[in-house]
């Protein structure tokens, strides 16, 4: 996932998604990309993603 608002980014398992399309994000990847502290402030981030292979 990618915060589109700083370019910040993180490889992740998404294991459900929001019946909006929204991905409920673990709390520490959530810190992890919110680099300007925006998604906090906000209560969300917008981002982008996309499949990678997890090697399962």
């Amino acid at each position: 996932v990618t915060n589109t608002a700083t370019g910040a980014q993180a490889t992740v398992r998404i294991v459900d998604q929001c019946s909006n399309g929204g991905l409920d994000l673990d709390v520490n990847v959530f810190n992890q990309i919110d680099t300007n502290g925006q998604g906090y402030q906000n209560g969300h981030l917008t981002v982008n993603y996309s499949f990678v292979n997890c090697g399962d």
